[in-house]
């Protein structure tokens, strides 16, 4: 008894340093993940010449200068328009297309449906780089460069592989019992639907709609190549703080401190629903 009791004291000073060892290395990776956004936020409220000196400046009088130009910017205020639509349209249609497919191969079970996913997710796969030019062509002779209607497009089919697969696995995991005592009610397509199946995933389908809002919002290739100013969005519209005379660093920091605010926004006020969506396998 007495030697068991000396080994558990032992061992204890031992399991406090590791856990205390864990918890420090914790802490250690989430301050190397914050610092940049800190320094970002840290750097928007210098004034211009104090965000540029080497070493860096710490003490200074904070000003909001670089946002409040920047909100009165017309073309900026354009830009968060753009992304907006592009985001928000391309995510609708996404989920709109995707959920029928989904549907198709998780519960009503189509032939071939493993072929039919395979080829889904493999156009996700498919290099930007390697068939800019086809689409640059494609979109030039159809005169719907600089249009945003184009990038919704472009988002749309860039999300619903993501929106595919995701819906997929999520009606998977939806208990069959349920699905076959609605029809066993009398329960037609639209009520099994709209009565049954989307109340069931409505965590997944919020899950899945903010991953395709991120995506769509910080995509950058496409809309660079695609468009100029009418339909330019945040991401192109930062490039324009590079210029022959240097980076506005302090201007640059204040915008990306605003593009990023609606994805943090979007995270924070969908967070117990993303957390239900992607625990649902863990649930169950």
């Amino acid at each position: 008894m007495g030697e068991h009791t000396v080994a558990a004291n032992s061992t204890t000073p031992l399991r406090l340093l590791r856990s205390w060892a864990g918890t420090g290395f914790s802490w250690a990776i989430g301050l190397a993940f914050f610092l940049p956004i800190a320094w970002m936020a840290l750097t928007s409220l210098k004034p211009e010449v104090l965000a540029v000196t080497n070493p860096p400046t710490f003490i200074f009088t904070p000003t909001f200068e670089n946002y409040l130009s920047i909100l009165g910017a017309p073309d900026a205020m354009l830009a968060f328009r753009n992304s907006l639509v592009a985001s928000l349209g391309s995510t609708v249609l996404a989920l709109t297309f995707a959920f029928p497919i989904a549907f198709a191969m998780a519960v009503r079970r189509v032939k071939r449906a493993s072929d039919a996913l395979f080829f889904v997710i493999s156009t996700r796969m498919l290099p930007l780089p390697g068939v800019i030019i086809p689409i640059y062509m494609a979109v030039q002779a159809l005169g719907q460069l600089d249009n945003i209607g184009t990038l919704v497009a472009f988002y749309t089919t860039m999300n619903m592989p993501l929106a595919v697969w995701m819906l997929r696995a999520y009606l998977l995991d939806m208990p069959k019992e349920i699905v076959e005592a609605a029809t066993v009610d009398g329960a037609n397509g639209w009520q099994l639907v709209s009565r049954v199946v989307l109340p069931l995933i409505r965590p997944s389908l919020a899950a899945t709609a903010v991953l395709c809002m991120v995506f769509a919002w910080s995509e950058f290739f496409l809309a660079v190549s695609l468009t100029s100013y009418d339909a330019a969005t945040i991401p192109v519209y930062l490039t324009g703080f590079v210029t022959d005379r240097g980076l506005y660093w302090g201007s640059l920091s204040a915008m990306a401190v605003l593009a990023s605010l609606p994805v943090v926004l979007l995270g924070t006020f969908a967070q117990r629903y993303i957390m239900k969506g992607f625990s649902m396998d863990s649930d169950k």
